[in-house]
C-alpha cells in the first residue's frame, strides 16, 4: 500500500494479478478466525525466511493442527499470504539426457501460472 502512489494504476493492476496478498499475520492486518477457517486459502510464513523454511501452508494440515499453529504464530514476526496453487508444466532437463524416460523432460511444479 505504501509504494502504491508511485506506481501507475497499470503497474498496479499487474502486481494485483501476480503477487499474493501478503500482510502481517496481526490483529491489524488479518483476523485469526478468518485464517483458522479457510486454511486451504493461506500461506503463513517467517518474513525473511527462504527454502521454503517455516513456512506452513495450510493444505498440508488437518484443520485442527492448523488452528494450533496459527494461535502460535499469530501476533509474532510472522506474514500471510494468500495461497496460489501450484500448476504443472512440462521443462526440459538437460542433464537428464535422452536415455530418460520422456526423453530428458521432467514435469516440475511452478509457483504462478
Amino acid at each position: 500500500p505504501r509504494t502504491a502512489r508511485f506506481l501507475t494504476e497499470k503497474e498496479q493492476e499487474f502486481i494485483k494479478a501476480h503477487v499474493p496478498n501478503t500482510v502481517p499475520f496481526n490483529a491489524e492486518w488479518i483476523d485469526l478466525d478468518t485464517v483458522k477457517k479457510n486454511k486451504n486459502a493461506y500461506v503463513v510464513k517467517p518474513p525473511d525466511g527462504y527454502a521454503a523454511k517455516g513456512v506452513m501452508a495450510g493444505i498440508e494440515y488437518t484443520q485442527d493442527e492448523w488452528e494450533e499453529k496459527m494461535d502460535e504464530a499469530y501476533g509474532q514476526e510472522y506474514l500471510c499470504q494468500d495461497y496460489v496453487p501450484q500448476y504443472e508444466m512440462d521443462n526440459i532437463d538437460f542433464m537428464a539426457g535422452e536415455e530418460r524416460k520422456g526423453g530428458g523432460r521432467n514435469h516440475y511444479l511452478n509457483s504462478r501460472a
